[in-house]
């Protein structure tokens, strides 16, 4: 660690003892503290929350759609964990850029847990600037994939396949009012500005 991070945590450290710390003394340990985070390597859902709230962030959201047997549509769905924001609430996958990612590294990202498997070029949908987003500003990039015929594995409970005429109640907000209907073509990005909770 340099001089000048050791000397600014000094200062927050001696300002937080004494309920004394300016908010230049905070900005300085944090520009210190930030300095030490590789921006390549995964952030954790704690960091990179108390960045969201502080910048604007760019995601891809990608909805992997597929025909039923019934030729009615499908879309496939995963349910986010305990330690995750949204906690155990439904979405499609998706993932936020980091610094000096093409769209399609983002992408990569975004579809590894459904592991290896090859899917459709996606195609792009719309994007949506999310001003009320609980982690901060969001811009989503809407993607959509036709996965029919594609066999990806499901674990229920966790990445389920849903009709996109019954998507369960637990689904977060903004996909159902926003991303799937994007992806899905019933709404015009340019349309979305007006949408807020």
């Amino acid at each position: 660690m340099d001089k000048f991070a050791i000397k600014a945590l000094k200062s927050l450290a001696i300002g937080l003892e004494t309920n004394s710390a300016t908010k230049d003394e905070v900005k300085a340990a944090a520009v210190a503290v930030l300095g030490l985070v590789d921006p390549r390597e995964p952030y954790g859902s704690a960091l990179f929350n108390a960045l969201a709230r502080l910048t604007i962030s760019v995601c891809v959201e990608m909805v992997i759609l597929r025909k039923a047997a019934d030729s009615s549509q499908e879309v496939l769905l995963r349910k986010r964990g305990a330690d995750e924001v949204y906690a155990h609430q439904w979405h499609a996958v998706g993932s936020s850029f980091r610094p000096g990612d093409p769209v399609a590294k983002t992408s990569a990202r975004a579809l590894r847990e459904l592991g290896n498997i090859p899917l459709p070029s996606p195609v792009f949908r719309g994007h949506f600037n999310c001003l009320t987003e609980e982690r901060g500003h969001y811009v989503q990039l809407i993607y959509a994939i036709d996965a029919t015929g594609v066999e990806i594995p499901t674990m229920p409970g966790h990445i389920e396949w849903f009709s996109t005429e019954a998507l369960p109640q637990d689904l977060v907000e903004n996909h159902r009012e926003v991303v799937l209907p994007v992806a899905l073509g019933h709404y015009d990005s340019r349309d979305m500005e007006s949408f807020v909770r």
